[in-house]
């Protein structure tokens, strides 16, 4: 949560967009579609696979102040503050007409992840395909 925080006080903007590094097959129109939302909430962030992505989702400056309590008290996962802000989660339904969920949130981190990717997707991680 400390990076993510540093990251949106840096970030300049009313919102910043965050996207985990490894997640690298990023998807145009799922942004620009979170990014529209983030008028109506603190936190947009997009399900898929039962779980909230985190780490593929926007976070406005309302959350500053929630997210320095949990860096000071804890709990210091994403979702700790979440109670504490209006959050607009985005159903897995609506991202899958979006972009593919496998794809959009496919982490690559070994070796053999990024063997899976090629197989799978056939195109190299970074192209927005």
């Amino acid at each position: 949560m400390g990076g993510l925080y540093s990251g949106l006080r840096a970030a300049g903007t009313e919102a910043a967009l965050c996207v985990g590094c490894d997640m690298p097959f990023l998807s145009p129109a799922l942004f620009r579609y979170l990014a529209e939302q983030h008028q109506e909430a603190d936190v947009v962030v997009p399900e898929a696979g039962g779980d909230l992505q985190t780490l593929h989702a926007v976070y406005g400056w309302g959350c500053l102040p929630a997210m320095e309590r949990r860096l000071q008290e804890g709990p210091l996962r994403i979702t700790g503050f979440f109670p504490d802000v209006r959050v607009r989660r985005v159903p897995a339904e609506a991202v899958a007409q979006l972009a593919d969920p496998a794809r959009a949130f496919f982490n690559v981190n070994t070796p053999d992840d990024l063997a899976r990717a090629r197989v799978a997707w056939g195109d190299e991680p970074g192209s927005a395909g």
